[in-house]
């Protein structure tokens, strides 16, 4: 800065040396911008980043579209700050203009360019125009993405066994067909049962296993069958209720033997005491 405004003679970013000293207005200060710039940058970075916006850039796959959008938008903001071959030497008689950014429609198109060409053709189907404004551009990509999102979604949850059980278990028991002896057709009634005793709604008199037609009670099977149920039941009470009184009797005997065991120990125990007490007393007489 002090090279550039408080010297005799000065350089201009053009390479052009002047002997007077430079002014302090706004076109010197954005001059030793420029060096400044000059001292991190190329010369012609803001060609660099035109070029780049305009023919490498592209959407990552995971990226959401609105993050994409908002990042080009900064870097074509970059490009009207940076250092370009406007301020280089060669253009000392000022042929070559400075870069500009994209405008708003060019942007848009841009931004087109980098999705994938499924969602052009998407783009198409819904408007037939050609993108004026990033804003709307963004509103219609956006209701693309997330269509593709949802598409993405089902096919992952056909493609995963356990969704297909899930959505399996999650469909409605299918019931069981109605026949004439349902609830909804023709009632049940056994004129045997409700004559002589038993349940009469539950079956008819042709099905009926209780009675003969004559009134009389038919031999069941299932009583003979559950009075042995209850002789066995019976017989396996009694095996049951001897085994718990051997096991009684034994654990009476084992308990006497312990407590036989127990007192054997005592005593032998309580006469070592004794014995040792004596020979202490015969030892302490002799003294």
């Amino acid at each position: 800065m002090k090279q550039q405004t408080e010297t005799d003679t000065y350089t201009d970013v053009y390479g052009v040396k002047h002997d007077v000293a430079a002014d302090k207005d706004k076109t010197s200060f954005h001059e030793c911008v420029i060096f400044h710039l000059l001292s991190v940058f190329r010369m012609d970075a803001g060609e660099q980043l035109r070029k780049y916006v305009d023919k490498v850039v592209k959407k990552p796959n995971r990226l959401p579209i609105r993050h994409h959008v908002k990042r080009v938008q900064e870097l074509n903001r970059y490009i009207g700050h940076l250092p370009c071959l406007h301020y280089s030497s060669k253009n000392a008689n000022g042929t070559l203009e400075k870069v500009k950014p994209f405008d708003d429609a060019e942007l848009a198109g841009l931004i087109l360019e980098h999705v994938p060409e499924s969602w052009r053709v998407d783009r198409d189907k819904m408007i037939d125009d050609i993108p004026r404004s990033t804003r709307k551009l963004l509103d219609e990509l956006e209701k693309i993405e997330a269509s593709r999102k949802e598409e993405e979604r089902k096919r992952a949850n056909d493609r995963d066994p356990k969704r297909k059980t899930a959505k399996a278990l999650e469909r409605p028991i299918p019931k069981k067909k109605r026949t004439e002896n349902s609830r909804s057709g023709t009632p049940k009634n056994c004129a045997l049962c409700e004559k002589h005793g038993g349940a009469h709604k539950t079956h008819n008199t042709s099905q009926c296993r209780k009675y003969n037609t004559d009134g009389t009670r038919k031999k069941d099977s299932n009583q003979s069958g559950s009075r042995e149920s209850k002789k066995t039941r019976g017989h396996s009470y009694a095996q049951l209720s001897e085994r718990c009184e051997k096991l009684e009797q034994k654990l009476k005997k084992a308990h006497k033997r312990a407590e036989k065991r127990k007192f054997k120990r005592d005593s032998s125990r309580s006469k070592k005491r004794h014995d040792y007490s004596s020979d202490d007393s015969d030892d302490s007489d002799s003294s």
